[in-house]
């Protein structure tokens, strides 16, 4: 029997992420906080093994062992070439996207104006933006 007040894998990942992000941005991260924002769950993990990552997670940083945003920015150059080019273009040519993650509404005049580029100009990353999944 589960217990009632037992939260939910999402409640937990939710959890996870504001934590994270709260991470990188006492670190002065911002632009990983947004990355982290917009991240997407491995779904064929356990809560168990997602709770054991944020522990380690959360070890690491207090113990000042983080990745930071150069650092990890040249692992994904390295380990995901094809991913680091998608965020660079959509950087460079759609600066400011992350505010449309959750911050602007895509029916207010700016998120429609920048929603009607995206999807014209650079359709593939449409995915990143829970109004448009």
């Amino acid at each position: 029997m589960v217990a009632e007040d037992q939260m939910t894998r999402e409640q937990l990942r939710e959890i996870d992420r504001q934590q994270r992000i709260d991470r990188a941005l006492a670190a002065g991260n911002h632009k990983f906080a947004e990355w982290i924002r917009t991240m997407e769950y491995d779904d064929d993990s356990t809560p168990e093994e997602d709770a054991e990552d944020a522990r380690i997670s959360a070890e690491r940083v207090a113990q000042g062992k983080f990745t930071t945003l150069e650092e990890f920015e040249r692992q994904m150059d390295e380990e995901f070439p094809e991913d680091a080019e998608f965020f660079r273009r959509l950087d460079e040519e759609f600066a400011g996207w992350e505010q449309y993650v959750y911050n602007t509404s895509p029916d207010s005049p700016d998120g429609v104006a920048f929603f009607r580029r995206l999807r014209a100009e650079f359709p593939d990353a449409l995915h990143l933006f829970p109004s448009h999944r």
